[in-house]
């Protein structure tokens, strides 16, 4: 087993990345990872290299064309030049995984070891990906606003979130970022995703994120009755199911609010789905991170699959 760590973006935690540092040498010197991968803009990286003698660092200039919306062509040009990077140093790419974090993220020695025997106890025999994908947190209620600052897998699945279409993401919403990522290798399989994407009953773009726990129960209030979200969040949670694994660690990772567990985002109830009703009082969090799947376990019975 081949293992990478790579590090996308800014460092705008420095303690966090002289912490993390520490780590990942450890990690490097035991033989437990191969490579530590930090790719940066050109004018960036004086912010790291103090910190990065046993890195690979590949320097990346910035898209004339801007950073795009929600910074996305920011993370996927650095994204996938790492990317590139190991394809050409790797002759097989079967047993390659990856770990994507970003420089200011903490995590903790043990939690990084976890994750990579995870993907081996979560491999795949049949369907889209090799292996489940490692994230850790997703929104409960706006579909695939999911992790977005740090996930993990085979390289080959890692490689489907590279996107870089703009017919489906016309305009910014929020979430974009997150939601691009990983709704792309599901759309040609359930078409269903698309009409959510060009925003049908306003769903995709009316679904307000963020921490105003009042202006996201109105939201789903507002869709809660309509059976074309009600199918949506079906899929979704199915798609989470089938194709993910949830995992934070339990206080494992130091970097923003959402990765410090606390009841909040912790959702212990499950979802029923029942008619054209659901079970509202779960959906007004924005997202909930799970030490492990049993809520996804829960609703899946009612999904699709």
């Amino acid at each position: 087993m081949k293992k990478y760590i790579i590090l996308n973006g800014q460092n705008k935690v420095p303690d966090n990345f002289v912490e993390s540092s520490k780590v990942l040498n450890n990690l490097l010197e035991n033989n437990f990872i191969d490579s530590v991968i930090i790719t940066t803009w050109r004018d960036d990286i004086n912010n790291i290299i103090k910190e990065s003698e046993n890195f690979k660092i590949l320097t990346v200039e910035k898209p004339k064309k801007g950073l795009g919306l929600g910074n996305i062509w920011a993370q996927m040009i650095q994204y996938e030049s790492a990317i590139k990077y190991i394809k050409n140093k790797e002759n097989n790419l079967e047993d390659v995984y990856i770990l994507r974090s970003r420089p200011d993220i903490f995590i903790k020695e043990i939690f990084i070891k976890e994750i990579f025997k995870n993907f081996i106890k979560n491999k795949q025999e049949t369907g889209l990906f090799k292996s489940k994908v490692w994230i850790s947190y997703f929104d409960i209620s706006k579909p695939f606003y999911m992790a977005g600052d740090c996930w993990g897998g085979h390289i080959l699945d890692m490689m489907k979130f590279i996107n870089y279409r703009t017919d489906l993401y016309p305009r910014h919403f929020q979430g974009i970022s997150h939601v691009r990522i990983y709704i792309e290798p599901f759309l040609k399989e359930y078409p269903i995703l698309v009409d959510y994407l060009k925003n049908k009953k306003n769903i995709c773009y009316g679904l307000v994120s963020g921490n105003n726990w009042g202006i996201r129960k109105q939201t789903v209030l507002n869709f809660i009755n309509d059976q074309f979200y009600i199918d949506i969040l079906k899929l979704y949670y199915f798609i989470l199911n089938k194709y993910f694994y949830v995992d934070n660690g339990l206080n494992m990772i130091k970097f923003r609010e959402w990765s410090q567990t606390n009841e909040k985002h912790v959702i212990k109830t499950d979802i029923t789905f029942k008619e054209n009703m659901v079970n509202v009082e779960p959906l007004y969090g924005t997202f909930i991170l799970g030490h492990n799947n049993e809520f996804i376990n829960k609703v899946n019975e009612y999904g699709i699959g």
